[in-house]
C-alpha cells in the first residue's frame, strides 16, 4: 500500500515528501497525512467497492460548490495534481486524491457549547446542500436511499441481514440486537410513508467523528467525509445527527 501512496504523491509534487504518517480515522478508504511544501494534506486511496469515477467526480463537484458557499466552517477541498486533475488513476487501477487538511478536534458532546455548534452546523450544511445543482453532466445527483436496505451495498440482502441479527459475528448485547431488529422491521413496514417525505442532497454521515471544532473558540472548523453524500430523505440528516 505504501508504494501506491508514493505513486499518488508523485502526481502532485516534485521532489521528496517531507513527512507521511498513518491516520486514526478512515474505515472505508486508506488515508495518510502528508506534509509537503509548507502545506498539510490528506492523501486518500479509495476502496474500489464503494467508490468509482462517477461517484468521485460527483464528490469533487459537490465539495467545490460548498467551498463557494461562504460557510462558517471548511470542507476538504480537492487539490489539483500536476496535470490539473482533482484525482488520479493509479497503476493498479485504484483511484487516489489529495485534499486539504483541516485543523481541529472532535467535538465534545458533554459540553453544551459543542452540542449547540453541532446543531448549527448540521442546519447550515443541510441548507447549503438543498441548493446544490451539479454543473456538469458527469456529476449525477444519484440517490442513495438509506431505508432501502437491500440496495445499499452488494453484500446487503435479506438473508445476510437476518443471519447477522440471528448470529452476530462479534459480541452484541441482547437488548442491542433487539433494538436493531425493531428498527429494521419498523423501517421495512413504513417504507411507503418514508418514500413520500421531502428529499434533497444529504451528507448521510454527519456523525461527530466527521466534524472538527476549534479547541479555543469551540466553533466548528470543518465538516469531513462526503463519501456517502446523495439525494435522500431530508430528515435523515437530523436523524443521523441525533
Amino acid at each position: 500500500m505504501e508504494h501506491l501512496f508514493l505513486e499518488l504523491l508523485q502526481h502532485y509534487f516534485h521532489g521528496p515528501v517531507h513527512s507521511i504518517e498513518t491516520v486514526p480515522f478512515g474505515m472505508t478508504n486508506d488515508s495518510r497525512i502528508v506534509v509537503m511544501n509548507q502545506g498539510k494534506y490528506v492523501a486518500r486511496i479509495y476502496n474500489r467497492h464503494t467508490k468509482n469515477e462517477e461517484r468521485l467526480r460527483f464528490e469533487v463537484e459537490l465539495t467545490a460548490y460548498l467551498e463557494r458557499c461562504s460557510l462558517s466552517f471548511d470542507v476538504p477541498g480537492f487539490a489539483s495534481s500536476k496535470d490539473e486533475t482533482k484525482y488520479v488513476v493509479l497503476s493498479d487501477g485504484s483511484l487516489g486524491s489529495l485534499t486539504r487538511f483541516i485543523e481541529g478536534e472532535i467535538p465534545d458532546l458533554s459540553r453544551t457549547s459543542d452540542v449547540i455548534s453541532y446543531g448549527w452546523t448540521v442546519g447550515e450544511i443541510s441548507y447549503a446542500l438543498q441548493q446544490f445543482e451539479p454543473d456538469s453532466v458527469d456529476a449525477v445527483c444519484r440517490a442513495m436511499v438509506f431505508h432501502d436496505f437491500y440496495n445499499l451495498h452488494s453484500l446487503s440482502d435479506q438473508k445476510k441481514i437476518d443471519e447477522f441479527l440471528a448470529c452476530p459475528p462479534f459480541e452484541i448485547e441482547a437488548e442491542q440486537i433487539a433494538l436493531l431488529q425493531g428498527y429494521y422491521e419498523s423501517v421495512l413496514s413504513h417504507a411507503a410513508e418514508l418514500n413520500v417525505l421531502p428529499k434533497q442532497m444529504v451528507h448521510h454521515d454527519i456523525l461527530v467523528f466527521n466534524l472538527l471544532i476549534d479547541p479555543q473558540s469551540r466553533e466548528m472548523s470543518g465538516v469531513l467525509d462526503f463519501d456517502f453524500a446523495a439525494k435522500d430523505i431530508r430528515i435523515w440528516e437530523l436523524s443521523i445527527c441525533l
